[in-house]
């Protein structure tokens, strides 16, 4: 079994090509860091709405979902699994990406992927992807993303392109972690793809990215919220902001 490097075409010829293997990064050891909210946070996704589900074996398939608590009312969800031998489901295992709203006050909304044994699947989770976003994100700081549980090691990464099509990438890779935890990407640590920082003011399209980063295969996981943060909220529990490369 081995890694590979999965790519994704998006509109107007944008593509996140980002590099998957278990040396990349240093693992990111969570350390729980005390958080409040605040009213100014801007969410851009709480999973409420939008319900779904993706399973697969192999190939490339493709799902939209609207709704009123997702930015401009719209996710793209884009399940990607290698059908070469040894590379991507050798057991041929199913994978599942789903979106489950809560029926439960005390249990939050979830973004769900579970994953067979031995599978190397990669997730894509798109916003901007019907339209462009339009988003003026300088007066926040970081993205962040709400984990309700990770069981693998996780290559995790957001890409964000700008109004002129040009893309930034920032990431690390995840240790498990069984309980609650938040990861932040410091939008200062994004680099675009030929070199420099990237213009916040006008984004049209932001990509989570998730694939495994060990070859003893691709994390279960779940995350509850992404939402952009101002500086004056306090840390989350990961800063992660190492550009993959």
């Amino acid at each position: 079994m081995k890694l590979t490097t999965n790519t994704l075409a998006l509109p107007g010829g944008r593509v996140a090509n980002l590099a998957l293997g278990a040396g990349l990064f240093a693992l990111v050891t969570l350390t729980l860091t005390p958080q409040a909210a605040h009213a100014q946070d801007l969410s851009l996704d709480n999973f409420a709405t939008g319900a779904g589900k993706i399973e697969a074996k192999t190939g490339t398939h493709q799902a939209t979902q609207n709704g009123h608590g997702i930015v401009v009312g719209a996710r793209t969800i884009v399940l990607t699994i290698s059908s070469q031998t040894n590379s991507g489901n050798e057991f041929d295992q199913p994978i599942e990406v789903a979106v489950e709203p809560s029926k439960n006050t005390s249990v939050p909304s979830a973004f769900l992927w579970t994953v067979g044994y031995g599978a190397l699947p990669r997730i894509d989770l798109i916003y901007g992807n019907s339209a462009p976003l339009a988003l003026n994100l300088t007066p926040y700081d970081r993205l962040r993303v709400t984990f309700a549980g990770l069981t693998n090691a996780l290559n995790f990464n957001i890409v964000a392109w700008q109004s002129n099509g040009v893309a930034g990438s920032a990431g690390c890779n995840l240790s498990p972690f069984s309980g609650v935890f938040t990861v932040d990407f410091a939008l200062s640590a994004f680099v675009l793809n030929g070199g420099g920082p990237v213009d916040w003011s006008n984004i049209e399209t932001l990509d989570i990215v998730f694939q495994a980063a060990s070859l003893l295969g691709s994390p279960n996981l779940a995350i509850t919220g992404f939402s952009a943060i101002p500086a004056s909220d306090p840390p989350g529990s990961i800063p992660c902001g190492t550009s993959p490369q």
